[in-house]
């Protein structure tokens, strides 16, 4: 089209005049408002998602916290030892960590200006480092993460359970307990983790062999620890009454009047204490001498293990002979007379049970304590029993047929993932009614039943419930037991520190989201 002719139809179509001129300046200016309007928009709508993103830990949980050997771990992986793995739980329940204040504004130790963050940063890289080398060394050998699978399911599952009882969801649960940046998926792998490293630990564990020789050696340097103790004693309590004033309130005394104080009483202690002594030795039996003295505490004829007598009196008791007796004076608390009836190695083999537990439904009273079940929750609880023993009776009957169900319906926590397996029971380590059915002397391999157990009312954990149990057979005695255990840790103790001192562990900047 020629320049006059479109000249031309533009003034056909009217022309140009200043208001159309006018109206086309405000048209491309809207435009360019329009253009940056949009600009500031999408700016302002990237800065809300990072926001929302930053809250909702994104950014933090991908930071990593620590780095041990080649290993890089996010924030939640070490957020997990540092809750879990470290002391701080006992601190925390124990009030010497208010747990209210971040754990870097707490002085652990004074000395060395040592905050409790710096101390569970220590511990939790302590633990993540034992895992490493022991996950590592799982992974050379060939370990799979399906080999862990249930092990990981299960406690997955319990946690699960946990969140519900404290009438939580489970996503909030982890994060009350790990810290606000854990997350379901995360949680599952750092079990899993955990679990290989766990497998591969059991498997050095079990991987050392000992001999008579070794356990007899282990024996004669610890005998004290291991050999049986039958004693007697009473304590007299070295107590004062404290002054009253005359409108009955208690005087103030200085320090000096206190020690004066609680030395007469030590005196009048250690009197007691020697009378009840002489009265045993001239024939008076420790029955007697209790009833007439009243102590403060008293033991007739108690029978244990050298490591379970009480440390207060435990060295003296050690230096005894059969049928020595003596007085004990413990600084300004009391005074004990004491008397070692006899003291021997036990060779009594220890049992091999496997068990499955049923409880019945109970409630719990206003105070939160738990209620004796109902008769007819007992008789729920029965009906279940006999249910899965009639299930084992209808199969295989093994040994390993028993353990499937107890993995399958036991409610004990503490066998429920191997068998329902108990090893090296001693007497008087189950309630009374296990005990009593364990111990029988015409027990044998194989025997089956179910026991009721009723808690009675000084039962420091009181349960109810149905034990299906199942005899499997002699053990060591508990002393051998003892022994192993104890030189199996030493070996795999040695081995732990050699395998880890091949890592370092460095801190990253993920680290400062905890404790703070």
């Amino acid at each position: 089209m020629s320049a006059s002719r479109e000249k031309k139809l533009r003034q056909g179509a009217g022309g140009y005049s200043p208001k159309s001129a006018k109206a086309e300046q405000e048209a491309a200016a809207y435009q360019r408002k329009a253009r940056t309007y949009t600009a500031i928009g999408a700016v302002v709508v990237v800065l809300i998602a990072a926001l929302l993103a930053w809250n909702s830990g994104i950014f933090q949980r991908q930071k990593t916290a620590i780095t041990i050997g080649g290993t890089q771990y996010k924030v939640n992986e070490l957020s997990y030892y540092y809750h879990m793995q470290s002391s701080r739980y006992i601190y925390g329940m124990y009030g010497l960590l208010d747990t209210s204040v971040p754990d870097d504004e707490q002085i652990y130790s004074e000395s060395d200006n040592k905050t409790y963050r710096d101390l569970f940063l220590e511990e939790a890289t302590d633990a993540l480092t034992r895992v490493t080398a022991f996950y590592d060394k799982a992974m050379e050998a060939g370990y799979t993460e399906s080999q862990v699978k249930d092990t990981v399911d299960a406690t997955i599952s319990d946690w699960k359970a946990n969140a519900s009882s404290n009438g939580y969801g489970y996503g909030a649960f982890l994060k009350a307990n790990f810290g606000k940046y854990m997350t379901a998926g995360d949680f599952k792998d750092i079990l899993t983790r955990a679990a290989i490293a766990d497998a591969y630990y059991a498997e050095l564990t079990d991987s050392f062999e000992y001999s008579d020789a070794d356990y007899q050696a282990y024996y004669e340097e610890n005998a004290d620890s291991l050999d049986t103790f039958e004693y007697s004693q009473l304590y007299f309590r070295a107590t004062y009454a404290t002054p009253v004033n005359e409108d009955g309130s208690e005087k103030e005394l200085t320090e000096e009047e206190k020690a004066e104080l609680q030395s007469a009483a030590m005196a009048n202690a250690k009197e007691k204490a020697e009378e009840a002594l002489a009265a045993l030795k001239e024939g008076k039996d420790i029955a007697t001498l209790v009833e007439e003295y009243s102590p403060a505490e008293s033991a007739d004829h108690t029978t244990t293990v050298g490591s379970d007598i009480p440390t207060a009196i435990s060295e003296e008791l050690y230096s005894y002979t059969a049928g020595q007796s003596g007085v004990l004076e413990v600084a300004d608390t009391g005074c004990y007379v004491l008397v070692l009836h006899d003291r021997h190695l036990d060779e009594a083999a220890t049992l091999d049970s496997r068990h499955i537990l049923i409880r019945p439904e109970i409630s719990t009273d206003t105070g939160g304590d738990p209620v004796p079940p109902t008769e007819a929750a007992w008789a729920d609880a029965l009906k279940k029993a006999e249910s899965i023993l009639g299930e084992y009776q209808a199969g295989a009957q093994t040994a390993e047929s028993f353990a499937a169900l107890a993995e399958k319906y036991s409610e004990d926590d503490g066998s429920n993932t191997n068998g329902g397996l108990y090893e090296g029971i001693a007497p008087g380590n189950f309630v009374a009614e296990y005990d009593q059915w364990l111990f029988d002397d015409t027990r044998k391999a194989g025997d089956v039943d179910i026991i009721r157990h009723e808690a009675g009312e000084n039962d420091s954990n009181p349960y109810w419930g149905y034990h299906i149990v199942y005899y499997v057979g002699e053990n060591d005695p508990v002393w051998k037991l003892t022994s192993d255990s104890a030189l199996r840790s030493e070996d795999v103790t040695a081995a732990s520190d050699e395998l880890t001192s091949a890592y370092t562990a460095t801190l990253g900047d993920g680290a400062e989201y905890l404790g703070k």
